[in-house]
């Protein structure tokens, strides 16, 4: 289980044309620093999830099991992949984050109060009348 979070997410677009050295270093080094939290958040949330689904006190009699656990996080680990391109520039990324909301929507229903950027304020976000990313 440990290290499920642990893989890279291809970024697409928006990128340095290098003209500049050290203006792609610095962009490179913000890319480097985005995936470390990336994959660093992933792990911590799998971890947490796995100790609360493992508590009597939080969950009561309704404790996943040894067996049920890892079912959990390889599916929470297949969700990551499918939807990872919400939290990068590339060119599907908007409709992976309208995909995430309404997969949500279908199950929170009314309950799911917040879209994706108001969910997620610092997620890339395509303005197509200024054809640009914001």
């Amino acid at each position: 289980m440990v290290g499920y979070a642990n893989r890279t997410t291809e970024e697409g677009g928006g990128g340095m044309s290098g003209k500049n050295d050290f203006l792609a270093k610095i962009s490179a080094a913000k890319a480097v620093g985005f995936q470390a939290g990336l994959v660093s958040g992933r792990q911590q949330i799998l971890d947490m999830m796995t100790l609360v689904l493992c508590d009597p006190e939080i969950m009561g009699s309704n404790i996943l099991d040894k067996d049920s656990l890892p079912k959990v996080v390889e599916g929470i680990d297949e969700y990551i992949k499918k939807y990872e391109l919400a939290w990068v520039k590339h060119n599907e990324t908007d409709h992976v984050q309208s995909q995430l909301d309404k997969n949500l929507a279908e199950v929170y229903g009314e309950k799911l109060k917040d879209s994706f950027h108001v969910r997620y304020p610092y997620a890339p976000e395509y303005d197509y009348v200024k054809g640009k990313w914001i």
